[in-house]
């Protein structure tokens, strides 16, 4: 096997190499179970322990993986990081600013700050998108003043949550027009006149600061200081050119800060497809996976079904972990859904009440219903592309695996 590459364990004696000029397939899967159904302690836990030489993203509710892999993946000679939403105040740090890029003439790069803007305030009134298409604008300004105007110590979130405590102030705009001094071609000054335009409908312009006002709620809480500091941060450019094992630790009872690690993830994606572009071979130096545990509780990622189907030959790949498949409905509309699904050439069905996670398998295995409802809890589908399906038993949970 090319050691360039690792195998995931998906069932028992049922082992994938990640090389996809071995496999013909995308390295892209989905795994659906319900509650207790064996999809961390059997699926992932041995994934990573048979990883030595890919990098992964792993996001991970109640922080348990981390504790359990850190030792063991660091005497394996990567480097780990722990980005704590559970606990902010012992996380390495994480800038979303990092990632705004220059061109070569020392310009910002601005479509870098409306990406951000729009993973900040991803568009969920899909009827109504009005509110939030200006609440991305004044997003935007925030950001584009921050770079333009300020030392590049303070380019961070908390300074932005500064600049809006100021811009909301009674005359909060015309500080901002002193301080860029009608700099006609500053896009910050650019979308400062834009925002004016609407302030003079007050019950508009409170409507959209109601949205802004809760996309920004989880980064001006007080114990997200540390972790949006500017020192002893994560650089994802890293991840795809040196072993990196990253956990992102998020509690599964508590959502605040659903939204950054959204931001983070989707930030991750996309800094990794740039960095393989930029290489001659437009592949990461290192493969990576991004393990999406929970994906229904967690993290909803923009434009996640395009995404999927590009970066395969990147050697960039993706585990999506739901509950069912109706939260992959729920999440990303039918349309999308669908897309997701055809770009994951392995599937692994453990168990669940779902009636439309039943009907799918029922349709691929070429089963009754009755037999995906009534399958033993000890047993597991795997669904391959352009393959039949195959019952095969469970992983025990948490055990150690020798295939050698």
């Amino acid at each position: 096997m090319n050691k360039r590459y690792d195998y995931r364990i998906l069932g028992r004696n049922f082992r994938v190499t990640n090389d996809t000029y071995v496999t013909g397939l995308n390295n892209n899967d989905l795994i659906i179970g319900g509650s207790g159904s064996g999809k961390t302690g059997g699926v992932l836990y041995p994934s990573l322990k048979a990883t030595e030489n890919e990098s992964f993203v792993f996001i991970d509710s109640k922080g348990l993986m981390s504790k359990m892999f850190k030792s063991e993946l660091e005497a394996k000679g990567y480097e780990v990081r722990i980005l704590s939403f559970i606990h902010p105040e012992e996380s390495c740090g994480y800038n979303p600013l990092d990632y705004i890029r220059f061109n070569t003439d020392g310009s910002i790069r601005y479509q870098d700050i409306v990406f951000l803007s729009r993973a900040i305030m991803p568009s969920l009134e899909k009827d109504e998108p009005i509110w939030e298409e200006c609440g991305i604008l004044i997003l935007q300004f925030l950001i584009a003043f921050c770079f333009e105007r300020l030392d590049k110590e303070d380019w961070n979130m908390n300074t932005i949550i500064d600049l809006y405590h100021v811009m909301i102030k009674p005359n909060g705009l015309q500080y901002f027009l002193d301080e860029l001094d009608n700099r006609k071609e500053s896009f910050a000054m650019k979308k400062l006149l834009e925002i004016q335009a609407y302030k003079s409908a007050d019950k508009m312009y409170s409507s959209i600061l109601g949205f802004v006002n809760i996309a920004l709620a989880p980064f001006s809480y007080p114990e997200s200081k540390s972790l949006l500091n500017t020192h002893n941060c994560i650089k994802l450019h890293d991840i795809g050119k040196r072993k990196h094992a990253v956990f992102i630790q998020v509690s599964d009872v508590d959502r605040t800060y659903d939204v950054l690690v959204n931001i983070f993830m989707t930030q991750v994606l996309k800094t990794l497809i740039e960095d393989a572009d930029s290489n001659s071979g437009g592949r990461l130096k290192i493969p990576t996976r991004l393990y999406f545990d929970d994906m229904g509780a967690n993290c909803t990622v923009p434009d996640f079904a395009k995404i999927i189907s590009v970066i395969r030959s990147r050697d960039i790949y993706v585990s999506v972990i739901l509950q069912s498949m109706a939260q992959l409905y729920a999440m990303y509309g039918e349309h999308d859904a669908l897309a997701i699904l055809s770009n994951c050439d392995h599937i692994v069905y453990l168990n669940s009440n779902d009636m439309s996670s039943v009907e799918y398998v029922s349709n691929r295995a070429f089963k009754t219903k009755e037999s995906i409802l009534n399958m033993s809890r000890t047993k597991e589908y795997i669904l391959t592309s352009g393959e039949r399906a195959v019952l095969i038993d469970k992983n025990p949970p948490y055990a150690d695996i020798d295939f050698e």
